[in-house]
């Protein structure tokens, strides 16, 4: 991830990164101790896929809020929003489905499922700790991704363009497309990463 040694050394992290990346990093550590090693790999990955899919589910009319027309007077309503709708989503449309389409789904924009699908294999059958760490930091990459994207959208709810919105939300704004869901988890993902750090050598309830 050369992208994101490149951004570490010149960006901090603004207060909502840090929070969704905190939010994340200790939803993982709780799951250290509920789960077991055969349990905790998939679920993981399971849960990035969850996010991922209800992001993607939305994307067409998340786009749709960057009208410049003000919904939300301010940013924590509109982010309540976003949290609600998405889980309404998930719920509706995606969890019924979920553990076939993590078996069937080759792509989910730019993470190779494929990839993921080994990595779980690997962890479990293996015991490999770098294969479950590895796992750890792609959820890190891609729900924090996706939460920043409904922070995003959210301040588009507020009234502000796209552009605008990146920037107040991360504090730097990454050159591309972001109504292309393909550049915009790219962006969102190198930003959260400049978060991470590694969380230990993993420790499973047997």
């Amino acid at each position: 991830m050369s992208e994101t040694q490149d951004l570490k050394s010149v960006y901090k992290p603004s207060d909502f990164v840090n929070q969704v990346y905190e939010i994340q990093f200790n939803r993982l550590l709780a799951w250290r101790q509920r789960y077991s090693s055969e349990e905790y790999p998939y679920k993981v990955a399971l849960n990035t896929v969850y996010q991922l899919l209800t992001c993607e589910r939305m994307w067409d009319r998340m786009m749709q809020f960057f009208d410049r027309t003000a919904r939300f007077r301010g940013f924590n309503e509109a982010y309540r929003t976003m949290q609600t709708l998405s889980g309404s989503e998930a719920t509706q449309f995606i969890h019924s489905t979920l553990e076939t389409d993590f078996e069937r789904i080759n792509k989910i924009s730019i993470l190779d499922m494929n990839q993921v699908r080994e990595l779980v294999r690997v962890s479990r059958e293996v015991k490999d700790n770098n294969a479950v760490k590895d796992l750890e930091r792609i959820y890190l990459y891609y729900t924090g991704a996706v939460e920043l994207v409904y922070g995003w959208v959210a301040l588009g709810l507020t009234g502000m363009d796209i552009q605008q919105s990146v920037a107040e939300l991360t504090g730097i704004l990454i050159g591309g497309d972001y109504t292309n869901m393909d550049i915009a988890i790219t962006n969102f993902g190198t930003i959260i990463d400049t978060c991470y750090a590694p969380i230990g050598e993993p420790w499973f309830k047997q």
